[in-house]
C-alpha cells in the first residue's frame, strides 16, 4: 500500500543494499593516527561509514515526508478554522494543535501607555504583556493593545495514532 508518497514496503524494484551487521565490529578494525592533527585513520569500517551515510539519507527523506504529511493535516484543520481539532479517518486519527508565538511591538506599547518615567537613550526598557494576564483582560482593553500584538504561527503539534 502506498500512502502520501511513502515507498511500498514490498517494492522489489528498489532493493536495499546488503550491509554487514555493525554489532560485531567491536575490535574488528585497525586504526592509527599520524600525530597531532586529531585525525584517526580507520581501516575495515567502510561498511559502518556507509551504513551511517545511508541512515542519514533515509532519515532526511523520512523527515521530509512526515513534514509534507503534517502540512496536509494542519491545512485541513485550518480549512475548518479550528486551532485544535481531531481529524478522524478510517484507520487513523490525529490531534492537531495549532501553536503560536506572541510578541509585542514595544514602540506601540510605549505610545499606548505614554511612559511617564522617561529613561536616557542609553538605557533600554522592555515592555511586554503577560499571556495569562492578557487573556483575562476585558475585551475593551484587548482592543487597545491589539495594534501592538504580533501573532506568529508556529509549527502545529500533531499526534497521529491508529484507532
Amino acid at each position: 500500500m502506498k500512502i502520501l508518497g511513502l515507498p511500498n514496503q514490498d517494492d522489489k524494484t528498489n532493493p536495499k543494499p546488503q550491509l554487514k551487521e555493525i554489532t560485531n565490529y567491536r575490535g574488528a578494525h585497525s586504526a592509527y593516527t599520524n600525530g597531532d592533527d586529531r585525525k584517526i585513520f580507520v581501516e575495515n569500517l567502510d561498511d559502518v561509514f556507509h551504513q551511517v551515510e545511508l541512515g542519514h539519507l533515509a532519515l532526511a527523506k523520512a523527515k521530509e515526508k512526515i513534514e509534507e504529511a503534517e502540512k496536509v493535516l494542519a491545512q485541513v484543520a485550518r480549512d475548518f478554522q479550528m486551532s485544535e481539532a481531531t481529524l478522524v479517518g478510517d484507520e487513523f486519527e490525529a490531534d492537531v494543535i495549532a501553536k503560536e508565538r506572541v510578541t509585542w511591538n514595544t514602540d506601540q506599547l510605549e505610545s499606548i501607555f505614554h511612559a511617564a518615567d522617561k529613561l536616557p537613550d542609553h538605557v533600554k526598557k522592555l515592555l511586554r504583556v503577560d499571556k495569562e494576564a492578557y487573556e483575562k483582560l476585558p475585551q475593551a482593553m484587548k482592543d487597545i493593545l491589539e495594534p501592538a500584538r504580533i501573532v506568529n504561527p508556529q509549527k502545529p503539534k500533531i499526534n497521529v495514532r491508529r484507532k
